[in-house]
């Protein structure tokens, strides 16, 4: 029973593939004239592309194809490789030519695709070329399956399996096998953050003690009939309540917007380049703080006066979002380096992160209501709310100086950890039996030298101090599937894998 099902995962896993060939990458090949075709990739996932490289023509005669056009490819730097790389996205177009009495013979088209962070193993598709107008995708072309067989341990279960790049601290939350999913795991995340989370009110509390903000707080608060204008003191507490809510709630959906929908920036977070630049941003906003450049949108703030007049609270809300979207030089540096400090977080597997704008604006909005019923006397402006926004332009630049410290790491890893590459063994039959031995849980992961992300994961991930001491409770196992023939393709078929990196945890049967 247990083969059965195991069996059944194999062809699920196999009829997966094939629903995903056709999705994310179409291939069709169509006669120009009786010396030419055009050969058409199409990719239509988001994310997707093909590696220019990784494109190859040969023909079943042995002659060379000569490609006549090919599509402007794009190029970017690739920190994985160390050098710029070329691929194509969307639909691009080949032609191709060969000599008319070469026909008919088959024509093979080699490709490889990535989507996001991973990458599918190399494939081949043959079309029959014969000389007319159309040509077809061959038909009699099977499958060549291999007589080598990849041992599964009957002794031991799966555990876990999960695929593409991940930076340190995701890839040691799927080392610890963490299952927590939605709201348990958000709480995983903070409970040991709650020290943040005060820091994030507090520092929202102080934006309203800078220049750029506490001396407009009188003026707001006439604008929306609140403070000393109000009709009482609760009508004026609520219409404080209701500005300083359209703060904290602005704050949390841009705030969570922008964090959630920087899905690459984990992968880009392994960059030493990208954190130098982060680390530029920060020099910046700091100098904004310090008055050395000027980062100034107050001058669009009169125009949400005239929100106010309308009658009801929603107007009082929507002037509450709108000062804090254009809150000044004072508050502008900040809100952007929290929203990079949070993007951070959440790329890292720190899901708090995402409640970090919000807790800003809720910090922000406290004083507003009390301001409002009159029940607190504002401090009086003066040169001392200067020494506030200087504070701010410190701490913006200690983060700085930590992003190029974190640049330097990447860039330059310590040499104890170059050692790690050689704990690995090369042996799935060995790996199972050292686990049974040494009764512990056994890591395999699956790689190429042409997988990038598994590059990506070789410079940083697998360089990672604490990930290195997590992976030591495992016997590791690395299985190179660089070369594509039958041997590495039955035990890729054996264990399901379809695209790279990918990693599998086993464990002895209980």
């Amino acid at each position: 029973m247990k083969r059965l099902i195991f069996v059944t995962m194999i062809l699920m896993a196999s009829l997966a593939f094939s629903q995903e060939e056709k999705t994310l990458v179409d291939i069709g090949v169509g006669a120009i004239n009786s010396e030419s075709a055009a050969v058409t990739f199409v990719t239509t996932e988001e994310h997707s592309y093909l590696y220019a490289s990784s494109i190859l023509f040969s023909a079943s005669d042995g002659e060379k194809i000569e490609i006549l056009e090919q599509p402007h490819y794009k190029t970017k730097y690739d920190e994985a490789f160390g050098t710029d790389v070329s691929y194509m996205e969307g639909t691009n177009r080949y032609v191709i030519g060969y000599a008319e009495e070469r026909l008919p013979f088959k024509l093979t088209i080699g490709y490889q695709l990535c989507v996001g962070q991973v990458c599918y193993l190399p494939q081949s598709v043959t079309f029959d070329v014969s000389g007319g107008s159309t040509i077809v995708k061959n038909k009699d072309e099977e499958n060549v399956v291999s007589n080598v067989s990849a041992n599964i341990n009957d002794n031991f279960d799966e555990l876990s399996r999960s695929s593409g790049y991940m930076n340190s601290t995701k890839f040691l939350a799927f080392l610890k096998m963490d299952k927590k999913q939605g709201f348990d795991k958000i709480l995983e995340s903070s409970k040991n953050q709650w020290w943040f989370f005060i820091v994030a009110i507090i520092g929202g509390f102080l934006l309203n003690l800078t220049p750029c903000v506490l001396p407009l707080i009188p003026i707001n608060l006439a604008i929306i009939g609140a403070g000393a204008k109000a009709e009482s003191k609760s009508k004026g507490f609520l219409l404080g309540g209701v500005y300083g809510l359209g703060m904290a709630v602005v704050y949390g959906v841009v705030g969570g917007i922008v964090v959630l929908t920087g899905s690459q920036f984990g992968t880009l977070n392994a960059s030493p380049v990208f954190n130098v630049v982060i680390a530029i941003i920060f020099v910046l906003l700091a100098l904004g703080m310090f008055d050395v450049i000027s980062i100034d949108f107050s001058r669009f703030q009169n125009s949400t006066s005239g929100i106010a007049k309308k009658s009801g609270y929603l107007p009082i809300l929507i002037m509450g979002g709108i000062t804090a979207l254009l809150a000044g030089a004072c508050v502008a540096p900040v809100v952007i380096a929290v929203i990079l400090i949070s993007s951070n977080m959440y790329a890292s597997g720190n899901y708090a992160g995402l409640f970090f704008p919000l807790l800003l604006g809720v910090g922000m909005a406290l004083p507003w209501p009390l301001a409002g019923g009159g029940m607190a006397s504002l401090p009086k402006p003066g040169k001392w709310m200067m020494k506030v926004k200087y504070v701010f332009g410190i701490l913006i630049f200690a983060m700085a100086i930590y992003y190029f410290y974190v640049a330097f790491e990447i860039w330059n890893p310590k040499k104890a950890n170059d050692n790690a590459e050689t704990l690995w063994y090369h042996s799935i039959d060995e790996g199972f039996d050292i686990a049974a031995k040494e009764n512990k849980p056994m890591l395999l992961y699956f790689t190429a030298d042409w997988c990038k992300n598994c590059a990506q994961m070789k410079m940083s991930t697998f360089k990672d101090s604490e990930v290195i001491a997590e992976l030591d409770k495992f016997v590791k196992v690395k299985f190179d599937a660089t070369v594509d023939n039958d041997e590495n393709r039955a035990v890729l078929n054996q264990y399901g894998v379809i695209g790279l990196p990918e990693y599998i945890i086993f464990d002895a049967q209980k």
